[in-house]
């Protein structure tokens, strides 16, 4: 969807731009982009994706936003505010309904890196934000550090077969980010927790009896 954006306009025409959400309407899924002045949001475009994968842009669209994507625009900014870390400069968000109810929702504030090869384990943060009044309520950090790990895919001085190994200190079971990153970068992880060994490929984690 931001491929799309930039090769159609130059951001540097929208200084208050400050991001997307994305969202499902009925059978598509949507992408929206925005600008924010002053607590007034308006809309850049719009990239529909439709059931068959195919993706269509519409710049400054002729529509009323809605109050979801307003709600959810609203806490991915205090989201980034308070959940970014030192681990990066560049951050990726995931706005989700929250399990703890239906006032809040839960924001993933992911560390991000254009470096080839490398994957960011740590750095990432998990934020619970009000629905309504765009207050933080939760902030849980993800790692206790900056880890980042070489990907294997498409180097010769990697064996065959080989897959990241690391330890994950800040909960007894993986977070949801690792199947995240194992889609990401097509990469199968070992992950050693409090509750046991697992085996994190794609989106199945599986126990690894010992």
């Amino acid at each position: 969807a931001t491929d799309l954006l930039l090769e159609a306009v130059d951001l540097g025409a929208y200084p208050d731009f400050v991001g997307w959400v994305g969202y499902d309407r009925g059978s598509e899924f949507v992408v929206s982009f925005y600008e924010r002045s002053e607590e007034q949001v308006s809309l850049v475009g719009d990239v529909v994706f439709s059931a068959d994968g195919s993706a269509e842009l519409a710049l400054e669209p002729d529509r009323a936003l809605t109050d979801r994507e307003v709600s959810m625009l609203n806490a991915r900014m205090a989201a980034l505010g308070a959940g970014r870390t030192n681990c990066s400069d560049r951050f990726n968000t995931v706005v989700m309904p929250s399990e703890s109810g239906e006032s809040a929702w839960t924001v993933y504030v992911l560390a991000a890196t254009t470096q080839p090869g490398v994957m960011l384990v740590g750095g990432h943060s998990r934020v619970r934000v009000d629905k309504q009044s765009a207050e933080v309520l939760e902030i849980e950090r993800l790692s206790k550090s900056c880890l980042k790990l070489g990907t294997t895919r498409g180097r010769s001085d990697v064996p065959e077969g080989s897959i990241l190994v690391f330890t994950h200190l800040v909960s007894p079971l993986p977070i949801p980010v690792y199947p995240y990153l194992s889609l990401l970068h097509r990469e199968a992880m070992a992950v050693s927790s409090r509750r046991g060994n697992w085996m994190i490929r794609g989106d199945e984690i599986s126990f690894i009896e010992m």
